[in-house]
Order: structure tokens, then sequence, then C-alpha cells
């Protein structure tokens, strides 16, 4: 089955619990404005999570993210 948008909001919303970014505002309001910017699902999802492995104690380790064709979804950090 597919990880889905709302899965993918679920998980970064738990995730960034708590944290603000440097105007005050919650670290997961950006994620969800990236999302809106994509069509294409996988990309949403990615969006969605792509501040949790680098802002929050989250990890992947265990959790399995399909894109809606079935694919592994391979989120990587940037530095």
């Amino acid at each position: 089955m597919a990880t889905t948008d709302s899965q993918a909001r679920d998980f970064a919303k738990q995730a960034l619990r708590g944290q603000v970014d440097k105007g005050g505002a919650p670290l997961v309001a950006h994620a969800l404005r990236m999302a809106q910017q994509f069509r294409s699902a996988h990309i949403r999802v990615v969006a969605l999570l792509h501040d949790v492995l680098e802002d929050s104690t989250a990890t992947l380790e265990g959790t399995t993210l399909t894109g809606p064709d079935g694919t592994v979804l391979e989120l990587t950090s940037i530095q």
C-alpha cells in the first residue's frame, strides 16, 4: 500500500511537534507549504518529510515509505 499524503503529514506533524522556525511559526508549516506546490504524490510525500530527518529525532529505521506505484521512496538529506 502506498504511503499517502495524509500519512506523511501525520508523521511530520508528530515528529516536528512543538518546533518552530526562526520566525516563530510551526516548523511543519514549511513542509505543508512545500507539499502544496507539487502534483506528484511521490514528491508531496518527500516534501512533507524533508525536514523530519534533519530537524527531529525521528528516524525511518524500521519504517517503509512507498510511493503510489509501490516503489520505496528514498529520502536523502543534502548537507
